[in-house]
């Protein structure tokens, strides 16, 4: 069995879900140092669906459109 790596992803700003067509849902946001994110297989991510107050959480392939690394090091230094 091949092992799987996931990793959590919180956005800094204030997260923000937004249902479409109720087929499905888009995530909007940003964060800096996602530590173990460019190798994992998986990403939980987290966000308010819009117009309420309701955490929502989805378990989502890291490759996949939308979900990009920057791996920008210069914002502390390196």
């Amino acid at each position: 069995m091949q092992e799987k790596f996931a990793f959590l992803q919180v956005t800094e700003d204030k997260p923000q879900g937004e249902s479409g067509d109720g087929e499905e849902l888009v995530f909007n946001g940003s964060k800096f140092f996602n530590t173990g994110g460019v190798v994992s297989d998986a990403t939980i991510l987290e966000g308010v669906l819009d117009g309420t107050e309701d955490h929502i959480f989805t378990i989502v392939p890291t490759k996949q459109p939308g979900i990009q690394f920057g791996h920008d090091w210069d914002n502390i230094g390196m």
